[in-house]
């Protein structure tokens, strides 16, 4: 399919618009006069910022864990003996674990 002359889909030339430039439809206007936008033809004008080169894996995951931060580990309480314990682990100050003696504790 041959591009249009405005070198878009949907562009329109217009008579009332400065040379080299056409009409497009903003989805969110169209139809109003604010919903039609000037574009310029030779969009190749426009220079935008390119990587020279791929950003290896170690490079971007070791910038990504520059803002990581370490959770505290949770912890609980035991039921027994109330000494502070992790969660889903046998209490170290008596072998308790769910409701029942897990470990011998001298």
């Amino acid at each position: 399919m041959a591009a249009p002359p405005g070198g878009r889909i949907g562009a329109v030339p217009t008579t009332e618009s400065p040379p080299g430039a056409c009409r497009v439809a903003d989805r969110a206007g169209a139809g109003s006069l604010q919903g039609w936008l000037i574009v310029e033809r030779a969009a190749s004008r426009i220079v935008m910022a390119v990587p020279k080169k791929k950003t290896s894996k170690s490079k971007s995951r070791s910038r990504r864990a520059s803002a990581w931060r370490v959770p505290v580990r949770g912890r609980s309480l035991c039921d027994r003996c109330g000494a502070p314990k992790r969660p889903h682990h046998a209490c170290r100050n008596c072998g308790w674990y769910h409701g029942r003696q897990a470990i011998d504790v001298e």
